[in-house]
C-alpha cells in the first residue's frame, strides 16, 4: 500500500490495486468470528488503500473499485465491509454528480445498518478521505463537503443506534425520489 502511494502513476495504481486484492483475499481467511483483531486490521488496511486510490486516481476510479469489491468473496457477506464500501460509494457518487445513485446507495446503507445487531460498527479509519474532501476542488465537493463530513462522522460512530441517528441527520440531503423503485407485482393482467 505505502509503495503504491509513494510511486503514484500507473505503477503506483497497479500496486494499490494489488494491495486491495491481497486485503480482500485475506478477508476470506481472517473472519470476524475466528480472528477478530486480524479481521479489523485487514478491513482498516483495505479502507486506507481504497481511500488512497480515490485521492490519487479520482472518484470514478474509486467507484469502479468499490463496485468490483462489493461482490467479491470475503466481502459480499460481510455487513461491515458492505457498509464501508457503500459509504465510500456515496462519496464517489456525490463527487461525480450521480445524486440519484447516491440516494439509492444511501437508502441501501441505512437498510443494511438497520438489520444489524446493536453493537454494529464500522472499523475503517476515514482520515485520508476526510483530508481529501477538505482539500478537493472538484465542482460538487465544496458545496457538499459538510454533508459528506457528516456522513463520515455518522458511520464512524460506535454502535448501530448512534450510526442510524447520524445517518438520519444527513438523510434529507439524499432525495426521496432517489430511493429504490418498488417492484411491480406480477399479477396477471385482466383480459378484456
Amino acid at each position: 500500500m505505502a509503495l503504491g502511494q509513494l510511486q503514484g502513476g500507473p505503477e503506483g495504481q497497479r500496486r494499490l490495486s494489488e494491495s486491495a486484492e491481497v486485503y480482500r483475499q485475506a478477508l476470506t481467511v481472517f473472519t470476524r468470528d475466528d480472528l477478530p483483531q486480524d479481521w479489523a486490521n485487514t478491513q482498516d488496511n483495505l479502507g486506507k488503500t481504497l481511500q488512497i486510490q480515490v485521492r490519487l486516481n479520482g472518484f470514478p476510479a474509486g467507484l469502479e473499485q468499490v463496485e468490483r469489491l462489493a461482490q467479491a468473496e470475503g466481502i459480499r457477506d460481510d455487513p461491515v465491509a458492505q457498509a464501508s464500501l457503500r459509504t465510500l460509494a456515496i462519496v464517489c457518487q456525490v463527487a461525480t454528480h450521480q445524486d440519484a445513485e447516491a440516494g439509492r446507495t444511501f437508502a441501501r446503507l441505512v437498510a443494511l445498518v438497520e438489520r444489524q445487531p446493536a453493537n454494529f460498527h464500522l472499523v475503517w479509519d476515514w482520515t485520508d478521505l476526510r483530508d481529501h474532501l477538505a482539500n478537493s476542488k472538484a465542482p460538487p465537493l465544496p458545496a457538499r463537503r459538510e454533508l459528506l463530513r457528516k456522513l463520515l462522522d455518522a458511520v464512524g460512530r460506535d454502535n448501530k443506534a448512534a450510526i442510524l441517528a447520524g445517518l438520519k441527520e444527513v438523510q434529507a440531503a439524499f432525495p426521496a425520489r432517489a430511493e429504490e423503485p418498488e417492484i411491480p407485482s406480477r399479477q396477471p393482467r385482466p383480459q378484456g
